[in-house]
């Protein structure tokens, strides 16, 4: 019976088009988002930014639902942010049109659930041995190539473990 109904593989497509769209543009985003956090010099500043980062995971999504449709709505603050930047001359029906609601959809799960997983990254980055990090300056090594050379490598235990949940979910 499910087969036989007219939505069901369109269904289906918005179901396995979004789930992708989650998975390769929302796994990589806290890894590179705790990376450029780990690599804030300043305690204070690092601490807020990490703090207002999680804050939304904790929102259900009903309460994120109503931000979002305050937000995108045609008289919301996105709204007026586009026509007092000349932007556009008239509100756009965001929530009204069926193009953009993918990535409204993956938009919003993205901010929901950034600073948390950057918060698994950053306890994974904090377990790497600061002498990995000293030899690497010895031998000459950069910013970028501590993050490429001894970072990554060193928390690639933990994406490979999230990437097998994040593809299970």
């Amino acid at each position: 019976e499910i087969f036989q109904d007219q939505d069901f593989f369109l269904a289906i497509k918005n179901t396995l088009g979004i789930s992708l769209m989650k998975l390769f543009i929302g796994f990589p985003l806290p890894i590179i988002f705790a990376l450029f956090l780990n690599e804030i010099r300043s305690a204070g500043f690092k601490k807020s930014v990490q703090t207002i980062s999680y804050l939304p995971h904790f929102l259900s999504w009903v309460v994120l639902g109503g931000i979002m449709t305050s937000w995108f709505s045609e008289g919301g603050f996105v709204n007026e942010l586009l026509m007092s930047m000349g932007m556009t001359e008239s509100p756009i029906a965001f929530l009204g049109q069926t193009k953009g609601f993918w990535t409204l959809a993956v938009l919003s799960d993205v901010w929901k659930e950034l600073g948390w997983g950057a918060i698994i990254y950053l306890a994974a980055i904090s377990g790497i041995p600061p002498e990995l990090y000293e030899a690497a300056t010895i031998d000459g090594a950069g910013r970028f190539q501590k993050i490429l050379y001894v970072t990554i490598p060193s928390i690639a235990g933990t994406i490979t473990i999230l990437l097998i949940l994040a593809v299970s979910g």
